[in-house]
C-alpha cells in the first residue's frame, strides 16, 4: 500500500498545482479508507498502515512525535486538515480568505493578532490548528483565553471532538486515568511528562490564571461588545497583560478576534511594535458607477449579495468593524447617523394616507436645524412620490418615559408610519412637556392618539407605573391601547440606539415628515440624532431618539423586505379590477376607486378586531378578564360599522356585490 509523494514544494505555486490536486485525490482516497475501517477489528493492520502513511504528510520531519515527512508546515496543516474534513458535518471549502488565517496561525512571530471578519471560521480553523499542535508534539502545553470560560469551553470540546471522531488521533485520546473534563484536557502521550501543566486549559480572561504555562497561548475573542469604552478596555489590556508571565520562554500568543468598538483592544495592539498584525477579510470590493460593488473571498459561504443585504442591515461603524476590519480614526470617531442618510419629505405627517412610492436621492435643502453634524453633511429632499396614496398600514409610537416637567427630560415619543409600500415616514419625534407629570402624559396621549397609532411601545420596567397612567388617558380618549414594554437589557445605551436606526437608514426606505424637523421640537430632535455616540456620553437628553430607535427596532423587517412586493400588494385592489371584465363593466373609474380605498380600510379594522377578539378569549380560558380590552373591541366594531352607514353607502349595488366578492381575500390574508 503506498501513498502518492507529497510534492517538496509549497501548495501556492501556481505551476506546480496539478501534482497537489493528484495528491489531494490520493489523500482523500486513504482518508476515506481509514474512516471506513476504523470500527473494523479484521482490519487492524490496513488501519496501521494506513496511519502511518497519514503520519508522513500530517507531520513536519523533526516533530517531536515523530514519523513526519513534510518539509512545508503549510502543506502538512492543509493536509492535517482534509483529514478531519469527515469530522466536520457542515464543512465548506476554503476561500481566499483562509489563505490569510493560515498566515497568521503559521507565523513563527511570538506575537500574534489576527483580525478577521465575523463568520470567517477563524475559530474553528484554530481549533484544528491546537489539534495539530498536540499531534505534533504531545508534550505541547496550551492555553485557550476567551471572553468568558464558556466561550473557550467550545473550543476545548471541538479539540476533543475531533481526538474522539479521527481514527488518526487516536494515540492522543486521554486514558481514564487522566484529566479529561470541559475545562482540561491531557493527550495520553503527555501521561506524567508535565509536571503540574496539563495539554489544554480553557480560562476566561479575567479568571484566574496566575501560576499556570504554556507554549502556546491562543486568545479567541477575548473582546465583545460589552467592551465598549474605553475603561472596559483598560482592564481588558491589563487581563492580556498578565499572560506575558505565564508564557514559558520561546512560547508563542497568538490572539484572534473582531473588533467589537470604537475603543477596540486589537486597535491597541495593531498600533504596538510588539505585535505582528494579519487581517482576514472576507471580501474585497470596488466603486463601479458611485455604487460599491462587492467580491467575496470565500464563496462557498458567502455570495456577493450576502455582503451587500449585510451592509444595508447593520450600521456602517460595524460593518467597517466587524468586516472591513477597519479601525481607521476615519470610521471611529465619524458620526454615527448623518443627516444625508435620511430624506425629508415635504407631506403634512397628520395626513393619515401616504405615496405608495418614495424615492430618495432629491436636492439638498437649507434653513431646516443642523445640530453638531460634521461639514458636507446636509439634509436632502426625496427624489419622487407617486401619486397613488393608500393608508398608512402600520403606525407604531413608543416612548421614553419621563417626568415631563418643564425645565427637565421631556417624555420621548416618536411615531413612525409603515406606508403600503414598504416605506417608514417619521411623523413625529418629540420631546413632550408639561406643567405637570400628568399634564405631560395627557399629552402624550392626545398625540398618540391624534396620529391613529395601532401599536405602541414603551421602554418601562416591570415595576413602573407610568405605562398605566398612559394606558388609561389613551382610553379617556376613545383610543383604547395596551402599551407594550421593552426594557434596554445590558447593551450600551448610544450603541442599541445607533444599532437600531442605522440599518433603517442604510436600508433606503425611512423617510421624515418636514414638519417633524421644522416644528417647535425639531431641533432638539435633530441635536439629539446627530450628538448620539455608541459610548452614549454625548449627550445630555436622549429620549427623543430613544423612542425613534424603539419605534424602528419594531419595524426592522419590514424595511428588510423587497419593497417592489409591498407596491404590487398596495396597487392589487384597482387593479385586479382594472384586469377583471365583470368589475370594468359594472364599476366606473371614481366608483373604483373608492372601493379600493374602502376595501383596504374595512380589511385593516377587520384584523384588528380579530386580532382582539382572539385575546380576549385567551385571556377569558384563563379566567382573566382586562376592562381596556373590551373597549378596544367596541372602538373597533363601531369603526367597521361605519362602512354600511357611511362610505358604503355610497357604492351602487354592483360595486357592493364585487366588494363580497372581492373580501375574500381578507381571509387570505387572516391567515
Amino acid at each position: 500500500m503506498s501513498i502518492y509523494g507529497a510534492p517538496d514544494h509549497p501548495r501556492g505555486w501556481p505551476d506546480q498545482k496539478n501534482e497537489w490536486r493528484e495528491f489531494d485525490r490520493v489523500l482523500e482516497e486513504r482518508v476515506t479508507r481509514l474512516y471506513a475501517i476504523a470500527e473494523d477489528p479484521k482490519a487492524d493492520q490496513e488501519r496501521a498502515e494506513l496511519i502511518e502513511l497519514l503520519k508522513r504528510v500530517t507531520r513536519v520531519a523533526g516533530d517531536p512525535a515523530g514519523g513526519g515527512e513534510m518539509k512545508d508546515e503549510r502543506a502538512a496543516f492543509v493536509n492535517f486538515c482534509q483529514v478531519l474534513k469527515p469530522v466536520m458535518g457542515g464543512w465548506e471549502d476554503w476561500g481566499p480568505i483562509h489563505e490569510d488565517i493560515l498566515d497568521a496561525l503559521l507565523s513563527k512571530d511570538p506575537n500574534v493578532v489576527l483580525l478577521a471578519s465575523r463568520g470567517s471560521a477563524k475559530s474553528t480553523i484554530t481549533s484544528m490548528f491546537v489539534s495539530w499542535r498536540l499531534w505534533r508534539n504531545p508534550l505541547e502545553v496550551v492555553l485557550v483565553v476567551s471572553s468568558a470560560e464558556s466561550h473557550a469551553k467550545r473550543m476545548l470540546k471541538a479539540v476533543r471532538g475531533f481526538l474522539d471522531g479521527c481514527p488518526l488521533l487516536e494515540e492522543l485520546r486521554p486514558d481514564d486515568e487522566q484529566l479529561d473534563s470541559a475545562f482540561q484536557l491531557e493527550v495520553a502521550p503527555a501521561k506524567g511528562k508535565l509536571g503540574m501543566s496539563i495539554s489544554l486549559t480553557c480560562r476566561g480572561i479575567g479568571s484566574q490564571i496566575t501560576g499556570l504555562r504554556a507554549t502556546l497561548i491562543i486568545g479567541d475573542d477575548i473582546e465583545t461588545p460589552k467592551d465598549g469604552t474605553p475603561e472596559a478596555v483598560d482592564k481588558l489590556e491589563e487581563a492580556l497583560s498578565e499572560l506575558e508571565f505565564i508564557a514559558s520562554p520561546g512560547a508563542q500568543k497568538k490572539m484572534l478576534g473582531t473588533p467589537q468598538s470604537t475603543f477596540s483592544l486589537y486597535g491597541r495592539l495593531k498600533r504596538s511594535e510588539a505585535w505582528t498584525v494579519f487581517q482576514a477579510c472576507i471580501f474585497t470590493s470596488d466603486i463601479i458607477d458611485g455604487e460599491e460593488v462587492f467580491e467575496s473571498r470565500w464563496p462557498a459561504r458567502f455570495s456577493p449579495e450576502n455582503i451587500a443585504q449585510t451592509r444595508k442591515t447593520v450600521t456602517k461603524q460595524l460593518f467597517a468593524l466587524h468586516y472591513r476590519l477597519d479601525l481607521s480614526d476615519t470610521v471611529t470617531k465619524e458620526q454615527p447617523l448623518k443627516l444625508c442618510e435620511l430624506p425629508v419629505i415635504d407631506w403634512p405627517s397628520l395626513n393619515p394616507q401616504a405615496p405608495i412610492e418614495i424615492t430618495g436621492g432629491g436636492p439638498a435643502l437649507v434653513g431646516l436645524p443642523r445640530g453638531s453634524t460634521q461639514d458636507g453633511d446636509e439634509w436632502h429632499g426625496v427624489g419622487s412620490v407617486s401619486p397613488d396614496l393608500a393608508p398608512y398600514t402600520q403606525i407604531v409610537a413608543a416612548v421614553d418615559p419621563a417626568s415631563g416637567l418643564s425645565g427637565r427630560d421631556a417624555i420621548g415619543l416618536s411615531i413612525v408610519g409603515v406606508t403600503a409600500g414598504g416605506r417608514a415616514v417619521i411623523r413625529v419625534a418629540t420631546g413632550v412637556r408639561g406643567v405637570s407629570v400628568q399634564d405631560a402624559i395627557e399629552r402624550t396621549a392626545s398625540l398618540i392618539a391624534q396620529y391613529g397609532t395601532n401599536k405602541l411601545v414603551i421602554e418601562e420596567s416591570k415595576a413602573s407605573t407610568f405605562g398605566m397612567v398612559l394606558m388609561n388617558a389613551l382610553q379617556a380618549r376613545g383610543w383604547p391601547l395596551i402599551p407594550e414594554k421593552r426594557n434596554t437589557g445590558n447593551a450600551t445605551k448610544g450603541r442599541r440606539i445607533i444599532e437600531a436606526i442605522s440599518p433603517a437608514l442604510g436600508s433606503g426606505k425611512l423617510y421624515i415628515c418636514r414638519d417633524v424637523l421644522t416644528s417647535e421640537t425639531g431641533p432638539e430632535f435633530v441635536n439629539q440624532y446627530t450628538g448620539i455616540a455608541y459610548d452614549g456620553r454625548k449627550l445630555k437628553n436622549d429620549d427623543i431618539i430613544d423612542a425613534l430607535a424603539y419605534c424602528l427596532a419594531e419595524i426592522g423587517p419590514v424595511l428588510s423586505a423587497d419593497s417592489s412586493q409591498f407596491v404590487a400588494g398596495a396597487r392589487v385592489n384597482v387593479d385586479e379590477l382594472r384586469r377583471l371584465p365583470l368589475r370594468r363593466q359594472v364599476l366606473g373609474e371614481e366608483e373604483l376607486e373608492l372601493f379600493a380605498e374602502v376595501d383596504e380600510n374595512e380589511i385593516s379594522i377587520r384584523l384588528q378586531l380579530d386580532r382582539a377578539l382572539e385575546q380576549q378569549r385567551t385571556d377569558q380560558r384563563y379566567g382573566q378578564t382586562d376592562p381596556t380590552l373590551q373597549h378596544r373591541i367596541d372602538h373597533l366594531t363601531r369603526e367597521l360599522a361605519k362602512f354600511t352607514t357611511g362610505y358604503l353607502g355610497q357604492l351602487s349595488n354592483q360595486a357592493r356585490l364585487a366588494r363580497d366578492i372581492h373580501l375574500n381575500r381578507y381571509e387570505v390574508r387572516k391567515q
